[in-house]
């Protein structure tokens, strides 16, 4: 199916999920490796995050 996208011209998109993250700078970490690495283009943001 990625092969089908990318010959019509679209791109695949990356969305990655975060479930129960507690610590806000464990989710900065894993939002920047989620942006900076593997070039993802949306969150999910999942319940609880950031109980504090």
């Amino acid at each position: 199916m990625v092969n089908r996208v990318m010959a019509e011209g679209q791109r695949a998109t990356l969305w990655v999920a975060f479930d129960e993250v507690r610590d806000p700078q464990n989710l900065v970490a894993l939002i920047r490796s989620a942006a900076y690495s593997v070039a993802a283009e949306g969150l999910i943001l999942g319940r609880p995050c950031l109980i504090v």
